[in-house]
């Protein structure tokens, strides 16, 4: 029981505290920061003074003394204050030290308490997309992570619709999904709500672009431009400058996009029948002569002589489709890349039946970042021999880059059909089944079928053994390094020797 003296201390310290929270509530916070001082001097356990000294501290930007009076705020549990709040602010604090991994975990905290704690959604929401828009980390699933961030967009969005705030940052996440239609519409209700807010113009045309309506992305350039020449912000008029004119010569194109991964590919894998003209052989035996002669220059390396005698070829018969062919390969085998493609082209011009012109322009054109050329070359042809399975790998490797994820996956699982025998196909899949549909049993399964079909390559145990440490299954991981050092050291790999034994170390 406490003493006369104990509860009149208490009672100074209460009636301290009292003034102190008056104070700040009318903002006179260094008067309200010195009462909170010396009540705390008569009385530590008063947890409501650290909470309301911590908010003084963040208002000042002392993160790190407003950690500490949350902190003893939590230990003692003021019935005053709700923890929710407390782990909130604090979550807080450790995001603008830019500690984002302890400010979210205050943040689910702060929600599994008060699941209605909107501020604590939002805040959590806008580290999950910038996490999304800015890791480089390959253990991190940043898909995974932008679809929670917007799904916490929506639960504040559903409790405060009036926050155009949210809008833009959902439209923003929504964009990097890939969800354009979605992204659109919280740009428009951004513009609606302030028809002067130029980046949500320039965020809108971007989305416009995306789905190839190219009309629609001009007009939002020629508002932002109008918007920005009245602000007079050069740097932000030049941007839009830019993009009108690249828009201006455009026609619409547009796409069909989707973003679910359980809907069929888009992209075509079948064969089919192409109206196509019979191959063309040459019936000049001097061409013929040249064209094995240049071809065994060709497999000798002497690349200039080859380049020499199958131009001799072609001008003896301008028609022969395997001597451009031939060239073709010689030229990229010099680095001659945009000639290669040109002399590729004619080959496919004049025998538009060979699959094999087809695979090797594509693989050229995507080395050269012409992505959307190389699809399209590739996809012909598979039409032409759906036993080209070098083509499949590359046509799910570009899909991939280019972000089809959903496509890429059928690609691979198409290779796989073709050559059962491949890890790297396995792996391969495994990982983009892991990151895009989350199924990680179905991920788990490739990584180790990929090591049950070449049980020699170190790459594929490395693999394995990484997605396992990444799903926190590390006693399983750690034998997997180890096999994984060993066949690298048999290979003579020393880079991958020295990262397994990082992660060896890591995990022992």
């Amino acid at each position: 029981m406490a003493t006369s003296q104990e509860i009149a201390i208490q009672l100074i310290s209460r009636q301290l505290i009292n003034e102190g929270i008056a104070g700040y509530s009318e903002g006179n916070y260094s008067e309200a920061f010195q009462l909170f001082n010396e009540a705390l001097s008569r009385d530590t356990e008063q947890g409501i003074a650290y909470f309301y000294r911590g908010l003084i501290f963040a208002i000042i930007n002392n993160y790190q003394e407003a950690i500490k009076d949350f902190n003893r705020a939590i230990e003692i549990q003021p019935k005053e204050i709700s923890l929710d709040r407390i782990y909130d602010l604090r979550g807080n604090c450790y995001e603008d030290l830019g500690d984002r991994e302890k400010a979210i975990k205050d943040y689910e905290k702060a929600i599994e308490i008060n699941p209605s704690l909107v501020s604590a959604h939002h805040r959590r929401g806008s580290i999950l997309s910038i996490w999304g828009m800015m890791s480089n980390d390959t253990k991190v699933d940043t898909t995974e992570r932008l679809t929670l961030a917007v799904e916490e967009f929506d639960f504040v969005i559903q409790c405060q619709p009036e926050n155009i705030h949210v809008y833009e940052q959902r439209g923003r996440t929504r964009a990097l999904l890939d969800d354009e239609v979605g992204a659109i519409e919280d740009f428009s209700i951004c513009i609606q709500h302030n028809p002067n807010d130029y980046i949500a113009y320039q965020q809108r045309a971007h989305s416009f672009t995306q789905l190839g309506r190219n009309k629609d992305a001009l007009n939002d350039w020629y508002e932002m431009l109008e918007i920005c020449l009245a602000k007079g912000d050069t740097e932000s008029c030049e941007t839009a400058n830019f993009f009108i004119k690249s828009c201006e010569n455009k026609e619409d194109s547009p796409k069909s996009l989707t973003t679910s991964p359980q809907q069929e590919s888009e992209f075509d894998f079948e064969a089919r029948e192409l109206e196509i003209r019979s191959a063309n052989t040459s019936s000049n035996s001097q061409a013929t002569s040249y064209l094995n002669s240049g071809a065994k220059l060709y497999n000798q390396g002497e690349l200039t002589e080859a380049i020499s005698v199958l131009q001799q070829a072609i001008k003896v018969d301008p028609n022969y489709a395997m001597a451009y062919f031939i060239l073709g390969r010689t030229l990229q085998s010099c680095s001659l890349l945009d000639e290669a493609v040109q002399v590729f082209t004619k080959a496919i011009e004049i025998n538009p039946k060979d699959s094999c012109f087809y695979g090797h322009l594509g693989l050229l054109l995507a080395d050269l970042g012409r992505l959307p050329e190389a699809l399209e070359v590739l996809q012909k042809a598979v039409y032409l021999n759906t036993e080209m399975v070098g083509v499949y790998r590359y046509i799910a490797d570009i899909l991939q880059e280019q972000g089809n994820i959903r496509d890429a996956i059928q690609g691979y699982k198409k290779a796989i059909i073709l050559a059962p025998d491949t890890g790297i196909l396995y792996s391969r899949l495994g990982s983009l089944l892991s990151k895009y549909k989350y199924d990680k049993n179905e991920a788990i399964e490739m990584f180790y079928k990929a090591v049950e079909v070449e049980p020699d390559d170190p790459d594929v145990y490395f693999q394995l053994a990484f997605f396992l440490d990444y799903q926190e299954r590390k006693a399983e991981a750690l034998p997997l390094y180890k096999e994984a050092k060993s066949l690298y050291e048999a290979k003579g790999d020393r880079q991958g020797v020295v990262a397994s034994e990082k992660l060896i170390n890591l995990l022992s």
